[in-house]
């Protein structure tokens, strides 16, 4: 939750100025992510999640069709996984799917450290409108153990001012959009 708040922060609200009113939205896990949450509260959307935390930030607001995804309960990411997830995840299609990774592997994708998720993230790619991944620049020195996301796969990064050059042309030539937070 603590590391790169100020940037997780801003990456969050201009994330949150993509969305739409009366569409449908994919937030899956993380803690950018979580944070798109106070600024959409007040929005008239559907929200699917497998995040718990998501889930709780918004299940009083009343404006908002709130679908869990199903699934086994992971503490450690307090978010649902596993079979009844993945296979819940072909179901619904969306505006936009927001997401975010643990680490890059240059001129190919971003990464995640957890391999049972690389399904779900999979299916809900495929039927997402725009893919957008939220993602503050001191995790392009990461690596994570498998890709999440390849960069042609990509409609926009949200990320924070810290990002080098070197990553912005790669994706640019990608045809990702590159969205840069204050």
């Amino acid at each position: 939750y603590h590391v790169c708040e100020k940037e997780k922060e801003s990456i969050a609200k201009k994330a949150a100025e993509l969305i739409k009113p009366n569409t449908t939205i994919i937030l899956l896990g993380g803690t950018t992510v979580y944070r798109i949450c106070k600024y959409i509260k007040h929005m008239k959307l559907t929200v699917i999640t497998n995040s718990m935390i998501v889930f709780k930030e918004l299940q009083s607001s009343k404006g908002i069709q709130l679908v869990l995804l199903g699934g086994e309960y992971n503490r450690d990411e307090e978010e649902l996984c596993g079979v009844l997830t993945n296979n819940n995840s072909k179901l619904f299609a969306c505006d936009h799917l927001f997401f975010g990774a643990a680490g890059y592997i240059r001129n190919t994708g971003f990464t995640t450290s957890d391999m049972n998720s690389l399904q779900m993230y999979s299916e809900c790619m495929a039927l997402a409108k725009q893919v957008t991944l939220v993602f503050d620049s001191s995790k392009f020195e990461e690596r994570g153990k498998a890709i999440t996301v390849n960069n042609k796969e990509l409609t926009y990064l949200i990320t924070d001012s810290k990002i080098k050059d070197v990553y912005v042309n790669e994706l640019k030539k990608a045809h990702v959009q590159v969205i840069v937070a204050d």
